[in-house]
């Protein structure tokens, strides 16, 4: 199968913009100083912050075990045991972000084996995609996104964040598991703050 191309950037509605990112973290964290209910709260949050800081596709996050985290390996990593074409590989991520999983993983998972599931439900099992599609679907419709919120739009979000830090393609294409180089070129073409200021004046 050939590479995908594109010549142009992703659609608005794929990615978020800063304002309605601020939107989703405000509704996030207020659901948390809420209390409504605090494991339920905090644990969207900390999905939301997952996939914003490592750029993960939903059913990679959904597989993350206790034994992918840099508590349990002590690297500034997640392991992504089976990517997309059965491929592993290992993201890096932020201090900041790894401190949070480490704080989540001692209130809330700090009893469980390494092979257990980082986000659980009532059950114990791992997330489902479905699960995830639904809740940020709800979120969405709470803080009333004209576009309809989803997984892979923080997907898109980092991707983009993270070619506007030093415009280096192979690094976004890498961190996102992506088979070509190709693929990656996506966001590149996406309406960045260097393009805006360039068209400042017209």
């Amino acid at each position: 199968m050939k590479p995908k191309t594109h010549r142009g950037g992703l659609s608005p509605e794929k990615y978020l913009s800063k304002d309605e990112l601020k939107q989703v973290m405000d509704y996030l964290q207020a659901r948390v100083k809420a209390e409504i209910p605090i494991k339920g709260a905090k644990t969207d949050l900390m999905i939301t912050r997952v996939f914003l800081g490592s750029g993960l596709r939903a059913s990679e996050l959904c597989d993350l075990t206790l034994q992918d985290l840099p508590t349990h390996h002590n690297k500034r990593v997640l392991y992504v045991r089976d990517g997309k074409g059965a491929v592993s590989r290992t993201v890096d991520i932020s201090q900041i972000l790894e401190h949070e999983i480490s704080v989540y993983v001692n209130e809330f998972r700090f009893d469980k084996p390494p092979e257990a599931p980082l986000f659980a439900n009532r059950n114990g099992d791992k997330y489902l995609y479905d699960t995830l599609r639904r809740k940020f679907r709800e979120i969405g419709q709470a803080i009333k996104l004209p576009s309809s919120l989803h997984c892979h739009r923080f997907r898109h979000t980092f991707a983009i964040a993270l070619y506007a830090k030093e415009n280096d393609l192979l690094f976004v294409c890498q961190q996102l598991g992506h088979a070509s180089i190709m693929t990656t070129q996506i966001y590149a073409k996406t309406t960045s703050e260097a393009a805006r200021r360039q068209m400042e004046g017209f």
